[in-house]
């Protein structure tokens, strides 16, 4: 007898079942561990931008306090300089002044030999002779750097004259206008006039 072959009949349904719970079982595992990286990635962002925002705010804050520093220094130096030129300024006043009661401070004689009107100078026996004509401006400048003055010396200047002598007037005019023009340039010389002819008459 013929023996009958029996057809073999594979089930895979409850094969494919758990195959498809364990994809879905890792995607869901996937989703879930990309979120909770989304969410730290996040968390670090925001730690992160808040350190950065702080630390710009210490940066700030240290540019400011650099700033009050560095204001504050350079008015201390302000400060100081002043002080320094006040002492500078008070120890030229003084020898100034000491010279003046010494009779070495700078005198300007005005006076007429043979028609000539002449102004000299004299600081402490050093005198330079100044002719009062066109170039007066010229000459008088010259000879007055040879005392060897700065914009910042203290001078006691006396200007001495008659004023009762004939064409003293032209001549005084004539000195007074560059004498003016010299008080522009040393703003620390102080002028003052003596007429000799006043004296007399009190006299």
């Amino acid at each position: 007898m013929k023996k009958k072959r029996r057809d073999i009949i594979l089930d895979f349904t409850s094969l494919l079942d758990v195959i498809m719970i364990i994809l879905f079982f890792f995607i869901l595992k996937s989703h879930f561990q990309a979120e909770e990286a989304k969410m730290k990635m996040a968390t670090a962002q925001s730690a992160a931008d808040e350190q950065s925002a702080e630390a710009e705010q210490r940066e700030r804050e240290a540019e400011r306090l650099i700033s009050q520093a560095s204001e504050a220094e350079k008015r201390a130096m302000d400060a100081y300089n002043r002080l320094a030129d006040q002492d500078k300024r008070s120890a030229q006043n003084y020898d100034a002044f000491e010279a003046f009661e010494a009779g070495r401070h700078l005198r300007l004689f005005l006076n007429e030999k043979r028609g000539t009107w002449f102004l000299h100078l004299d600081q402490g026996g050093e005198i330079v002779s100044v002719p009062v004509g066109d170039s007066f401006a010229d000459e008088f400048s010259t000879a007055f750097e040879t005392f060897g003055y700065t914009q910042d010396s203290t001078i006691l200047c006396e200007l001495m004259f008659d004023a009762t002598a004939r064409g003293s007037r032209g001549a005084y005019e004539t000195v007074s206008a560059v004498l003016r023009d010299l008080c522009g340039q040393y703003p620390f010389l102080y002028l003052s006039e003596y007429d000799e002819s006043k004296r007399r008459a009190i006299e």
